[in-house]
């Protein structure tokens, strides 16, 4: 491959940069420091595996990593591609097996078709000096640190089966029609937050939030209880960093209860509206950028509420922020994990890939953190109608995903086929997550 297939991607926010042509090992993109706060890193077929080596040696702000199709184990009997049959391609390269191989790559001999028009420019030998250096390379040792898979079903190059094997350990994604030519533009789409929009989502939506956002309400309650039943409330004075405070749902909260000696507040958008202390310093930042420039044992609180599933990298984002704690500091975090929103995914449409509560407690190991509450909790609201339900998450910012030239109609594709209950009534199911942990 070359860039030329790739070049219509596009996600608001974000440059994109094709990455090709592994043999020279170092051959390295190299941006100034500073260049990017965010990078994400989307990789596909055989560049998984050549991501894997990328990830580890760049000095760069990565936080999600998205694997396509591919596995660092690209030649594998158990967890990639057959050595066998990896070995018969080599041995039978040829430019009319290289259009073979083309093929496999699509679903029909349309999209392979249609493929003409954006086909890469390299020529045989170009490719086949590649597939050689791929040959003599290793399967990845230790796996670098993925944020998800996606998994095509009609993948003929990477059989599914191995991909589910290599990645027993990572989030997976299956998509069960996807051959190997993936849909990279609806995976950034889909895995890639466009923080710009979830700023602007939530902003639109100060007016009405408190009115609405009874969950997210609940939650900072739930949080700040459960601080003080089990990590407790110093009398000496403390340095608090809030992360994501919204309109200050948590923030009121802790105000009263906590001898301030500093307070960073932190949020994409806009500042908390409730009254705040002269100590106190607000910050428009994306917090998963930030978090590298606080100093390491500077703070005694780490809070955040319903924040950190809008985040790229919340296990993470949870490690460095285990840094920043000094000796009995406390995080304390609520977010919504894997099987919120599940409706909307039924009802065919598109919400966040929640974190997985599981591993961010596997997160914290090791981290010097010892974990004193955590726990999981469903909510279900129910709504008198999908238009209903669909509008709760409009008043609250939860519809911040991606933006969409045709919402009117998938709007009322969401209505057509949204799940309703026994009662006739829509659900919406909140998956509450809580955790809190003291730095030994």
């Amino acid at each position: 491959m070359d860039a030329m297939p790739f070049r219509s991607l596009m996600k608001p926010g974000y440059d994109i940069v094709a990455l090709y042509d592994y043999t020279d090992d170092d051959a390295l993109p190299c941006m100034p420091p500073g260049s990017y706060g965010e990078v994400v890193v989307v990789a596909w077929s055989f560049g998984v595996r050549a991501a894997a080596d990328f990830m580890r040696s760049a000095s760069m702000p990565v936080t999600r990593t998205i694997a396509v199709n591919g596995t660092e184990s690209h030649v594998d009997d158990s967890a990639g591609i057959p050595r066998r049959i990896f070995d018969a391609t080599m041995a039978s390269l040829s430019e009319a097996s290289i259009e073979k191989f083309r093929r496999r790559m699509f679903r029909s001999m349309d999209d392979y078709k249609d493929f003409g028009a954006v086909a890469p420019g390299r020529g045989f030998e170009s490719l086949k000096e590649e597939l050689e250096v791929f040959a003599r390379v290793a399967p990845a040792a230790v796996q670098a640190e993925w944020s998800m898979a996606v998994i095509g079903g009609r993948d003929l190059i990477f059989p599914p089966d191995a991909q589910r094997h290599a990645w027993r350990d990572v989030h997976v994604e299956e998509f069960t029609d996807m051959p190997h030519f993936a849909d990279l533009q609806m995976i950034l789409d889909r895995f890639v937050i466009d923080k710009e929009l979830v700023a602007t989502r939530f902003a639109g939506a100060s007016h009405t939030y408190d009115a609405n956002a009874e969950v997210q309400s609940e939650a900072a309650a739930w949080l700040w209880r459960r601080v003080k039943d089990t990590a407790g409330l110093p009398d000496a004075p403390v340095a608090v960093l809030e992360v994501g405070a919204g309109s200050g749902m948590l923030t009121r909260r802790y105000l009263p209860e906590l001898n301030l000696k500093s307070l960073e507040i932190w949020d994409l958008a806009a500042p908390p509206v409730c009254p705040l202390p002269a100590c106190a310093r607000t910050v428009i930042c994306d917090a998963e950028s930030r978090i590298d420039a606080v100093a390491p044992g500077s703070l005694d609180f780490m809070l955040s509420s319903s924040t950190v599933q809008w985040f790229h990298a919340p296990e993470k984002f949870l490690r460095k922020a285990a840094v920043t704690l000094r000796p009995g500091g406390v995080m304390a975090l609520t977010y919504y994990a894997q099987g919120t929103c599940r409706e909307l995914a039924v009802a065919g449409g598109v919400s966040l890939a929640y974190p997985c509560h599981a591993r961010m407690l596997e997160a914290l190991a090791g981290s010097g953190l010892e974990i004193v509450y955590e726990d999981t909790a469903p909510v279900v609201a129910r709504f008198d109608s999908p238009r209903e339900a669909l509008r709760h998450l409009k008043t609250t910012g939860v519809n911040a995903l991606g933006r969409n030239s045709r919402a009117g109609a998938a709007a009322i594709g969401l209505v057509r086929h949204y799940p309703l209950d026994d009662d006739g009534k829509a659900p919406l199911t909140f998956v509450k997550a809580c955790i809190i942990a003291v730095k030994k």
